[in-house]
């Protein structure tokens, strides 16, 4: 049986970077406005852990950055790797 994509972090994080990314004018996203948009039910548990990690793994691979006000924003290689 196949992962849904919902659950499938390497397809959230490309879902998450565009969105980041289509937030441009204002440089930045606030992490939870994000989530909401990508995630479809946030009663799913298991979708919201889903983003959260592919977030992670979006930071954590130097593609967006969290500053403390829990502001995302894409970094110079984000925004090169954006299809």
């Amino acid at each position: 049986m196949r992962t849904p994509a919902k659950y499938s972090p390497a397809k959230v994080k490309g879902k998450i970077l565009a969105e980041v990314i289509d937030q441009l004018p204002t440089v930045w996203a606030a992490y939870f406005l994000i989530t909401e948009r990508i995630v479809s039910d946030p009663n799913d548990k298991r979708e919201v852990e889903t983003a959260e990690k592919a977030l992670d793994q979006l930071q954590n691979s130097g593609l967006v950055t969290l500053d403390r006000d829990e502001m995302v924003r894409p970094t110079h290689a984000g925004l090169n790797a954006n299809p």
